[in-house]
């Protein structure tokens, strides 16, 4: 064995290898600090409503469960966890996703982690929220991601309005029909399993509650001026920007999908972080 060969280290990744670093103890600090309380409160839901899904077909048994059954397909190998290890896995997955979606944006690394230190990324993991698989949906194509959005339409809804507009201007109704026919077919079998479970979310929209927050009806105008300009510039970042705008509820934690629409004008994004976290 040749020990005079000296060993040899590449100078110019040090600062780029400190950097990942120094973002990874971030996150990790992030979530054993962050002062918001990590109850996963709303991971019990979504386990105990994939858990019913697995062992007796209906995941509506779990009260306070209104999403599309669908949604629930990737969690099912998490869901068989013991409780307080599957919620990490959440939190963890949660930053993946959201971290993965600001990178495929081209949001420098600074951008991505201020992203995921945000107050609405953090009330995320804090509930255990599965938000961010809705959200995934907005970098597919239409017909996949149809699935994926519309699973919480409070995250980017405006998309699937975005994507019937764009369709009907490349083929009309044939293009239409292609496109959202996969996902109504699929929401019209769920309906006839399992009734229309969507209706149970309505109190949502005819109860004041206190984490709900928002500005409908107040906010219709400017969402509409939002998304009216996301389609005549083709442009469906700001489509899903506009959701919040026009939802009549939503909770922090449904934010992350709004704030990746504007990640790519740093500033404006930056802008709004801060007055978001100032409130």
């Amino acid at each position: 064995m040749n020990f005079s060969k000296k060993i040899s280290i590449n100078w110019e990744n040090i600062p780029k290898a400190a950097t990942n670093i120094l973002i990874i103890l971030i996150l990790i600090l992030s979530i054993l600090f962050f002062p918001q309380e990590r109850t996963g409160k709303d991971w019990i839901t979504f386990r105990t409503a994939t858990r019913y899904l697995i062992f007796d077909g209906n995941p509506y048994l779990r009260e306070n469960f209104y999403n599309p059954p669908w949604i629930l397909f990737p969690l099912i190998p998490i869901s068989l966890l013991p409780e307080k290890l599957s919620y990490y896995v959440i939190i963890l997955l949660n930053l993946i996703t959201y971290g993965f979606l600001a990178h495929y944006l081209g949001a420098r690394k600074i951008i991505i982690l201020i992203f995921l230190l945000a107050p609405f990324v953090q009330n995320a993991l804090s509930n255990g929220q599965i938000d961010f698989i809705a959200t995934f949906g907005i970098i597919l194509p239409p017909q996949i991601g149809l699935f994926f959005i519309l699973s919480k339409p409070q995250t980017a809804g405006m998309l699937a309005v975005y994507w019937l507009f764009i369709s009907w201007k490349k083929g009309k109704i044939k293009e239409v029909i292609k496109v959202f026919s996969p996902v109504t077919i699929a929401f019209g079998i769920s309906f006839l399993m399992y009734g229309f479970y969507p209706l149970k979310a309505s109190k949502f929209i005819t109860e004041e509650l206190a984490w709900n927050q928002s500005l409908w009806p107040y906010s219709i105008p400017v969402g509409l001026l939002v998304l009216g300009y996301a389609i005549s510039k083709n442009n469906k970042w700001y489509a899903i920007s506009s959701t919040p705008l026009l939802s009549p509820y939503f909770n922090p934690y449904s934010l992350p999908a709004a704030f990746l629409g504007f990640i790519k004008n740093e500033l404006l994004f930056l802008i709004l972080v801060f007055i978001y976290w100032l409130f």
